[in-house]
């Protein structure tokens, strides 16, 4: 059964390290999680795009993200493009069939991480830009409430600017409260979007929770 779900998810996942540029094989494992489906008597499969490192047959694993601890889980079998591999690396499409790990318990938006590697933020410190093109045409300014895109994660969050404004083909470094905990590391970059455009980009300068 999880022949046919590699598939979809080199549809679903491809433009995870696009968006991010970050794919590095020397890391820690990171794997943003795109889709999730359950294999009856067998377990959970997640598919995703590598970002990070590594994963291997046998690995032990944690899910990251949302409220609560992380999720510990055992890595049972991967698959890129329908054929079974031992191994998968930064920039590979993957399935993975998880063992200790419920389909209600795991979504898109979370990560497989190695275990410690990772925690779930709220919090943090960004760069952000504004396009100065195709995005916004009037300034923002403290309380502004965009969607951010952080990997396969979509989060609201609040920019905290005091007294000043942001103005399209701007750059601020600000503080920014994520609605929802999302995995995340100092570097990391997403896309900052209003009803389903991208209007700007932003890079994780530091994490304060």
């Amino acid at each position: 059964m999880i022949f046919a779900f590699m598939r979809r998810a080199v549809l679903v996942t491809g433009a995870v390290v696009a968006l991010t540029g970050m794919a590095r094989a020397d890391d820690a494992l990171f794997l943003p999680v795109a889709d999730v489906f359950p294999i009856s008597g067998m377990g959970t499969v997640a598919l995703g795009t590598v970002v990070r490192g590594e994963i291997h047959t046998g690995d032990a694993v944690e899910v990251v993200g949302g409220a609560g601890a992380p999720i510990k889980a055992t890595v049972l079998q991967l698959q890129i493009h329908a054929a079974n591999v031992d191994s998968a690396k930064a920039g590979d499409d993957v399935g993975v069939l998880l063992r200790g790990v419920d389909q209600d318990t795991i979504e898109r938006g979370r990560v497989i991480a190695a275990p410690g590697s990772v925690t779930a933020h709220t919090h943090v410190t960004a760069e952000i830009t504004l396009a100065a093109e195709g995005g916004r045409s009037t300034p923002v300014a403290d309380g502004y409430r965009p969607l951010l895109a952080i990997f396969t994660a979509s989060v609201s969050a609040t920019l905290k600017l005091g007294d000043a404004t942001l103005a399209p083909g701007g750059k601020a470094t600000v503080p920014v409260e994520l609605e929802d905990p999302v995995a995340l590391l100092v570097g990391d970059t997403f896309d900052v979007t209003e009803g389903g455009r991208s209007v700007g980009s932003g890079t994780v300068v530091s994490i304060e929770d």
